[in-house]
């Protein structure tokens, strides 16, 4: 199967009054997510929070939270994953309490909430996308 390893970039945009802000996706993203690059600006406030969602609303779904940070200002990499599932739809474990972790699939719209942010600062999301 051929493949193709893409970057896409999400910005904030400056946070308003309050500390919020949000961008959509203007593509759709399929494929499986490998990682994510949260760049803060450098005075972010410690309680900024940083969340990146599936809009599996778009075609009829729920949404699925991919990325949740809670209360920081420290930009890094993250790998999120999942439960692998048997065919019944129950998590796979290692040895009956250790789930099997696996990469999100997505096939739609991703967006990236801030919240707590400093006023006029944003945050930057750059999403590492395996796609078939």
């Amino acid at each position: 199967m051929v493949s193709k390893i893409t970057m896409y970039k999400l910005e904030s945009g400056g946070a308003d009054a309050s500390g919020d802000a949000s961008v959509i996706s203007s593509k759709i993203v399929r494929g499986k997510l490998l990682a994510v690059h949260i760049i803060y600006d450098a005075s972010s406030a410690a309680t900024t929070d940083v969340q990146l969602v599936h809009l599996g609303s778009d075609y009829g779904g729920a949404d699925q939270t991919l990325l949740n940070i809670v209360n920081n200002n420290t930009s890094g990499w993250y790998y999120p994953r999942t439960a692998a599932q048997d065919s019944s739809g129950s998590d796979l474990t290692f040895d009956g309490s250790n789930t099997i972790p696996t990469e999100f699939i997505v096939f739609g719209r991703l967006k990236l909430t801030v919240a707590g942010q400093t006023e006029n600062k944003e945050v930057k999301a750059y999403i590492l996308v395996e796609e078939y």
